[in-house]
């Protein structure tokens, strides 16, 4: 639950200090689409299989190349944020098109869901 909690809370700090502003619906939107789904999977995983999401809480890479995968994935996806961030302070997002954030909002939360079931 602190894995999950963390990311809830560290996104939009790292957006949102940043940035310099709370005024960005696109990523409150986006925080959305990250961390609703994420809630309902863990609560699920907590009510009806609380075993299995215990083990794979405890999952640890063995294989060092696997290691350095993992952290090279964590960091891009950090770095990717703050860069979000520091184009937001800088020059602002509201140049795309509404319906092209929705759209990109909806494939994420669709990838989520398709992920979920296979």
């Amino acid at each position: 639950m602190i894995r999950f909690g963390l990311a809830a809370i560290v996104i939009p700090i790292i957006i949102y200090l940043l940035a310099g502003t709370f005024r960005y619906w696109q990523g409150w939107l986006y925080w959305a689409v990250l961390v609703l789904p994420m809630l309902v999977a863990v609560h699920y995983f907590l009510k009806h299989e609380p075993e299995m999401l215990e083990r794979r809480m405890k999952l640890q890479e063995r294989e060092k190349e696997q290691i350095v995968i993992v952290n090279a994935i964590s960091l891009i996806i950090i770095a990717g944020f703050v860069a979000t961030a520091i184009d937001l302070r800088l020059h602002g997002l509201n140049a795309i098109p509404v319906h092209w954030v929705l759209f990109a909002d909806a494939a994420v939360f669709f990838g989520y869901s398709a992920g979920a079931q296979g």
